[in-house]
């Protein structure tokens, strides 16, 4: 994805920019309001009730959902109306809106939801006079969703039964979220963002002179008198970051850990998260990693982002 600020006044040329593709009906499950916010949905097909009906360029048509706006792309109804109530219903959520610019106008989203929680459909009508439209979300490529099942960690796949068993092992995010802003990213194969825990063994001897019995005139020797094993922990976070002027840079943050503490949750987080690993590091915030019921790597908050395994 491309490194953008994320500053709700420039949330429509942050998504405008960041449109590299369709969003997948299969990327996210909206088993929650609140995972709506921050999204940006991209569809690939459009009806209206005349019965006209194409398919569009990716992110000619795209609907950015936040706490209190959703941003809008697209022939005669792009605009920033504000969200004045968003419910669920029977068929998944109900975002009512009002232009910003004209509180005449008010209308809705409607995000039609499947029984696993995926969004197949978005209706928008901008105002009580204008038709609904219906936008559908692309079905994943079948090449595609085989390269990304083989590449991202996914739900249930890296189980981690206690701290000790996570040094040496990699975890490749699906989603990034921007947690000040909200914002979502949906990472690509190209962004090659990992999370790598690392454990790096270092010896330390300590040795002595001893003379030489050898009557020649010969140098002393030296021994190893004592061994000591040194063990330092990181978190590494890699990603390749693509700019607007066609350059990219390959950056990895590394995080000295001092320790590791484990909690459980009496009562489950969101998405029945569990169990809670935190790493103290040498300087800044604590890095924290979730798991779900199972034990394996669901999410994990570092330095202000939110990390999500395919399937979260």
């Amino acid at each position: 994805m491309r490194l953008i600020v994320f500053c709700l006044l420039l949330l429509i040329p942050m998504w405008t920019s960041a449109q590299r593709d369709y969003t997948y009906a299969t990327d996210r499950s909206f088993y929650d309001v609140e995972v709506l916010l921050g999204y940006d949905f991209r569809p690939y097909r459009m009806e209206v009730p005349d019965g006209m009906e194409r398919t569009m360029r990716p992110g000619e048509y795209s609907f950015g959902v936040t706490r209190s706006h959703l941003y809008v792309e697209g022939p005669e109804i792009q605009g920033v109306y504000q969200i004045s109530s968003i419910s669920p219903t029977e068929y998944g959520y109900i975002l009512n809106t009002i232009n910003a610019r004209d509180a005449r106008l008010s209308g809705h989203l409607k995000v039609v939801l499947n029984k696993w929680s995926l969004v197949e459909a978005l209706v928008f009508r901008r105002s009580p006079d204008d038709p609904e439209m219906i936008f559908f979300l692309a079905n994943i490529p079948d090449e595609l969703r085989d390269r990304e099942r083989a590449y991202f960690t996914d739900w249930d796949e890296q189980v981690l039964p206690d701290p000790d068993s996570l040094w040496g092992k990699t975890i490749q995010p699906f989603f990034r979220i921007h947690q000040e802003s909200g914002i979502q990213e949906r990472l690509q194969i190209a962004d090659s963002t990992q999370i790598s825990f690392i454990e790096e063994i270092l010896i330390e001897e300590k040795t002595k002179q001893v003379p030489s019995s050898d009557s020649l005139d010969v140098a002393d020797s030296t021994i190893v008198v004592k061994t000591k094993e040194i063990h330092n922990y990181y978190v590494d976070v890699r990603s390749i970051l693509s700019y607007d002027d066609g350059s990219k840079e390959d950056k990895t943050e590394r995080y000295p850990i001092k320790k590791v503490v484990a909690r459980e949750f009496k009562t489950p987080r969101l998405n029945e998260e569990r169990y809670e690993w935190e790493f103290a590091t040498t300087k800044g915030k604590p890095l924290l990693l979730y798991l779900n019921g199972r034990r394996a790597a669901a999410s994990m908050e570092i330095d202000g982002k939110l990390y999500q395994v395919r399937g979260y």
